[in-house]
């Protein structure tokens, strides 16, 4: 009796798991995905199931790039909140080959963590290659005059492609920012003058 009492306390303390609020965690049934903890109270099959330990980098730049911030806490938490990714300055060339320095930020959260955790490698450095290729192809479309009108237009566009690609990331795209937009010295003398 002793014995049944040890071992159901054992599989009670072993298979009962508390998760914060704001974060998930993923657990692996025989080493195969299998399903996601939500905050509060959860049940897992003690000795079969295992919470996933999170080896691979889930991070996401901040400051121009100058910092990576980690989605994942304790290598097992994985932040459901809002995130920012502010990849560095970009210098692009635009339909008349001049050159502009564009600066974009967006706003993501993660709503599928199996997915950003199996299904993606590097998140932060695809969805930041993501952000200069669809860039590089908006910014090149318009002249260095219309580069400047066209800021929504340019962020509408990226926010459209960085959607359909990181669905199957797990990642919804909440939206997308162009903060700056500047030229070099020549440049920006040669539109001064062509509007006066």
């Amino acid at each position: 009796l002793i014995l049944l009492v040890l071992l159901i306390t054992l599989m009670l303390f072993k298979g009962i798991r508390k998760v914060s609020d704001g974060t998930t965690r993923i657990v692996e049934r025989l080493g195969k995905r299998h399903k996601v903890l939500y905050p509060g109270i959860n049940i897992i099959v003690p000795f079969i199931d295992t919470e996933k330990t999170i080896s691979q980098p889930i991070e996401t730049f901040l400051d121009n790039g100058e910092q990576q911030y980690s989605l994942v806490r304790k290598n097992r938490d994985i932040s459901m909140a809002e995130h920012r990714m502010d990849p560095p300055l970009l210098s692009l060339i635009a339909k008349d080959n001049n050159t502009i320095n564009v600066n974009a930020v967006a706003y993501f959260r993660i709503v599928d963590p199996m997915r950003i955790v199996y299904d993606v490698d590097q998140f932060s450095e695809t969805l930041k290659s993501l952000v200069e290729t669809t860039l590089r192809q908006e910014v090149g479309k318009l002249d260095s005059d219309e580069v400047i009108s066209a800021r929504e237009q340019i962020g509408a566009a990226l926010r459209v492609s960085l959607q359909e690609a990181s669905t199957n990331w797990g990642v919804s795209i909440i939206r997308v920012e162009i903060e700056d937009i500047s030229f070099s010295g020549d440049v920006q003398q040669q539109l001064a003058k062509a509007r006066e």
